[in-house]
């Protein structure tokens, strides 16, 4: 529903435009209405509708008070122009549209869908947004799905991943252990993106974590926190390769 108010002071206008929205206008919902330049903007305030059909004439004479106060915030405004040139001047106040008086049902459907497409283009802008913020979190975070929980974990904290059959065991800084219902392989190329490398077909580590590689007892790293895990033969090129390249 497009939360709407009404804000004129003829009361011939309001009841009929009221009627319209009710009859015709199923995905307007009308929250209040006004008939005066500070009860406008008081309800306008209180209520911060979605949309605001705004008469221009008040106390017989055309007022761009309501339009001049909120100006330079997102509510959207279709305004009932009583000329062509008041239309252009309630455009330069950034109005979502106009209709030029008398107020027709055709002339209000009209608008009323432009109002439908724009609310529906900025609300696929919205969830673009969202969608590229999920996006960036998960750049910076693992989502690690438990039994009864899902555990948002920067990959800076995880030292260490450990294969355990069908079970992944994920080792944190905090010296916590996650163990999760699902293969490694199936984390290893998200892991890989953020400087994760696997050693060894049950164990991949993060890199920042190794301080040591020996080639001794067929080549081992020893990890920051004591750590000490094999490496595969076939692992042992690219992870020098990676070494040289820190």
């Amino acid at each position: 529903m497009i939360r709407t108010i009404l804000i004129g002071d003829e009361d011939k206008q309001r009841k009929f435009i009221t009627g319209l929205v009710r009859d015709y206008f199923p995905q307007l919902s009308l929250e209040g209405h006004a008939a005066g330049i500070h009860s406008g903007l008081n309800i306008i305030y209180e209520l911060s509708p979605d949309l605001i059909l705004l008469d221009s004439r008040f106390k017989g004479r055309i007022d761009f008070s309501i339009l001049r106060a909120i100006k330079n915030n997102a509510y959207k405004t279709i305004f009932f122009a009583d000329s062509e040139d008041d239309a252009i001047q309630a455009l330069r106040f950034n109005v979502l549209d106009y209709i030029l008086k008398p107020v027709t049902k055709e002339k209000l459907m009209e608008v009323i869908s432009k109002v439908d497409a724009h609310i529906i283009r900025e609300l696929d802008h919205r969830l673009s947004t969202v969608h590229q913020n999920l996006l960036s979190i998960r750049k910076r975070r693992m989502v690690l799905h438990t039994s009864d929980k899902f555990h948002l974990i920067p990959f800076h904290d995880i030292i260490r991943c450990e294969a355990n059959r069908n079970y992944s065991n994920f080792y944190l800084c905090s010296g916590r252990k996650i163990t999760v219902c699902a293969p490694l392989k199936d984390y290893e190329k998200q892991l890989e993106e953020q400087g994760f490398f696997r050693i060894h077909k049950s164990h991949i580590v993060n890199l920042d974590f190794i301080e040591t590689y020996t080639r001794s007892d067929g080549g081992q790293v020893q990890l920051s926190e004591g750590t000490i895990l094999p490496v595969a033969d076939r692992k042992k090129a690219s992870l020098l390769k990676l070494f040289k390249s820190i």
